[in-house]
């Protein structure tokens, strides 16, 4: 993800809340401080030339990483996120020599852990997140 990517980026953020750990909206300026500042490992998914989404990666250590995706609303649940997902997964082995991904998700997000189940995460923890939610963490060996 390049600066030019921002304003699509906090499109699809503030559209994700619902299913993201921090669920507060971020203003253009408040994520262009955010980028400049930390200068964050995020890929833009594209199909055709056209942005649906993108990869966020945190906490690499070593071989490993965690990661999460977010999809532009007018492209859910069309199947892009299993396929993306597979496809990202390769290109970090490949370039990154990755070998396990790790992530977090909210017991609340179905839709998200029914594509981690089938990409073949597994559990290996459950967090209290807040009153009503659990966070899932999960791990899968490339």
């Amino acid at each position: 993800m390049v600066k030019e990517d921002l304003i699509f980026f906090n499109e699809v953020r503030n559209n994700s809340v619902g299913f993201l750990h921090d669920n507060t909206k971020y203003s253009l300026k408040d994520n262009l401080k955010w980028f400049i500042g930390t200068n964050p490992k995020f890929f833009i998914v594209e199909d055709n030339g056209e942005p649906i989404g993108y990869f966020r990666t945190s906490k690499w250590v070593e071989n490993t990483l965690y990661v999460g995706m977010d999809i532009h609303p007018k492209y859910r649940g069309i199947g892009y996120a299993k396929k993306s997902y597979n496809l990202f997964f390769k290109y970090l082995k490949k370039e990154y020599s990755v070998e396990e991904v790790f992530l977090e998700v909210l017991n609340t997000n179905k839709r998200a852990i029914h594509i981690y189940n089938k990409l073949g995460f597994t559990i290996i923890d459950l967090l209290p997140h807040n009153n009503k939610e659990l966070s899932i963490k999960m791990k899968l060996k490339l």
